[in-house]
């Protein structure tokens, strides 16, 4: 069995259960046990009755061996799982030494392209996004590319824009908007790196959302953990971060690590990174047919903001590193 077809295997085996068959077998059974019961005279139910016990530990011991299955097989996905961790470092660390971000062609790749979700998912992820943006508090939107979602987000203020490149947030970000709105928002270029900070121009405990979508989804474990904890301290007590990423428990998400196009991740493995990582895990969401897996975490604390109007004034960022290069203009 190929790794493929054993993540599919265990993804099916989730979705069975034998509660509702029980649950309804149960209920007839009963009805027949209480008619039996009404019977007087020389009519003896007790066979009848120790057969229908028989029948309910029957299911029983039935969802036990099906959960114990459930177990075997998660624990053969788990045990090959380092191999594709790995495989999508690689793959991430190939592209990043490519400097692909810095070529023009960057931005006709599909995945620099709007990602199809159905009108009601788009939705849902709207109103979740909607929902945390407040002009009390700066946001920050991570690669906002040609999603849709950056319109819902123009609220905040100031709103931070941070891409790899200033290709990236000229083209496909700035034009879209007029010169005064363009005023109130804060570019920003990052170089990503295992070896420094990536967003240390930015200032600490001041967002009150961060939102990343589409962009973890090409990261691999081992550095969506560094952005977790870089992010965590960005955000304001109370503040969130929504994202979203490549679940590989399902085999639609796993083809594409396949084809070299997505890194390696599960629910498991990222909501374990973020509770590490100190944060809470306050919403999650995975349909794979309609969208990419959307989870929020939040800082724990409550967010407070003193201002009481919105602001036009501008932060200036102290340039620390020479390979993180600030747009200020």
């Amino acid at each position: 069995m190929t790794f493929r077809e054993l993540v599919g295997f265990w993804r099916q085996l989730q979705r069975q259960s034998s509660a509702e068959i029980k649950n309804s077998t149960v209920q007839q059974l009963l009805d027949i046990m209480h008619a039996a019961t009404k019977c007087t005279g020389s009519v003896d139910t007790e066979l009848l009755d120790a057969k229908y016990r028989h029948i309910q530990t029957a299911f029983d011991h039935f969802e036990q061996t099906l959960d114990e299955l459930k177990t075997q097989v998660k624990k053969l996905v788990t045990e090959q799982e380092p191999e594709w961790l790995e495989r999508s470092l690689v793959w991430y660390k190939d592209t990043l030494a490519m400097e692909l971000s810095q070529n023009p062609d960057f931005l006709k790749q599909h995945r620099n392209q709007r990602t199809y979700v159905s009108p009601e998912i788009e939705t849902l992820f709207v109103a979740r996004l909607m929902r945390h943006s407040d002009w009390h508090y700066p946001a920050m939107i991570i690669h906002p590319g040609v999603e849709p979602f950056m319109q819902h987000l123009v609220g905040s203020d100031p709103l931070y824009i941070v891409d790899e490149s200033d290709l990236l947030i000229d083209q496909l970000v700035m034009k879209n908007y007029n010169p005064v709105y363009q005023r109130r928002l804060r570019p920003y270029v990052i170089k990503e790196s295992f070896e420094h900070d990536i967003l240390e121009q930015l200032p600490n405990n001041q967002f009150g959302l961060c939102f990343a979508y589409n962009y973890f989804n090409f990261r691999p474990v081992e550095m969506i953990e560094k952005y977790l904890k870089e992010i965590y301290q960005k955000l304001s007590p109370g503040g969130r971060l929504i994202m979203t990423f490549n679940n590989c428990e399902f085999t639609g998400a796993l083809d594409l690590v396949v084809n070299n196009y997505a890194c390696y991740a599960t629910s498991d493995i990222i909501k374990k990174l973020g509770q590490a990582a100190n944060y809470e895990v306050d919403f999650f969401w995975d349909q794979p047919e309609d969208g990419p897996a959307w989870i929020e975490f939040l800082k724990p604390g409550t967010l407070s903001s003193i201002r009481g109007g919105q602001t036009m004034a501008k932060i200036i960022p102290v340039i620390k590193h020479p390979n993180a290069i600030a747009n200020n203009q």
